[in-house]
């Protein structure tokens, strides 16, 4: 089951990404970074940044891949990348299965898996959300999605926005952990997505 790939960062990645993967834990280990020592403060801040940021495309081309894969699952359909020149703070946009109405989805990788995701994160998700409910300053909290490797969001994500839906680790896991057929299609069609667009580049 071949699935195209949209993310703009796939060639950053290398074609062994996603080999030899069979759990989220695995793919946690092989995406996690371990921060340097802080004795050089800025060398070691941008450093740590860069690795942050690495991890987190790496995360987000997992997600586009796990929803597309198991978008009846979901509930969802017609999962779209946002081309970077509208990333608002939105990563993924898509219908519902039931009413064909836009949900908006927010990809959260944290470098611990245990803290809890702050309104301060999701603030400006939210607010570009509305750019996609033809711009309503309110939207219906339903149609927001968070997926993270974490556990779960803070209580004031949840006082305001209450009916966020978030699928957190133990979710993945129940999805892909030892899915052999899910980890299979997910290396090939990333290698396949990947020589595409090198070729064309």
């Amino acid at each position: 089951m071949f699935i195209k790939f949209g993310h703009n960062k796939i060639t950053k990645l290398t074609e062994k990404s996603f080999a030899d993967i069979l759990s989220i834990d695995e793919l946690y280990n092989k995406i996690s970074y371990k921060p340097i020592p802080r004795r050089i403060n800025k060398l070691t801040e941008d450093i740590d940044n860069k690795n942050n940021m690495f991890a987190g495309y790496y995360f987000e081309i997992f997600i586009e891949f796990f929803c597309k894969y198991f978008s009846n699952e979901l509930g969802i359909k017609n999962v779209q990348n946002i081309p970077p020149e509208e990333d608002l703070g939105v990563d993924l946009i898509c219908q519902s299965l039931i009413d064909s109405e836009m949900i908006t989805i927010q990809i959260k990788f944290k470098a611990n898996s245990t803290d809890k995701i702050s309104y301060k994160e999701l603030s400006t998700f939210i607010a570009a959300s509305g750019y996609y409910f033809n711009n309503k300053f309110r939207i219906p909290d339903k149609n927001l999605i968070v997926i993270t490797n974490g556990d779960r969001v803070s209580d004031n994500v949840k006082k305001i926005v209450p009916n966020i839906r978030v699928i957190n680790i133990e979710f993945l896991k129940n999805y892909c952990d030892h899915n052999v057929l899910f980890w299979e299609n997910l290396n090939k069609s990333f290698i396949q997505s990947q020589k595409t667009i090198i070729k064309n580049i």
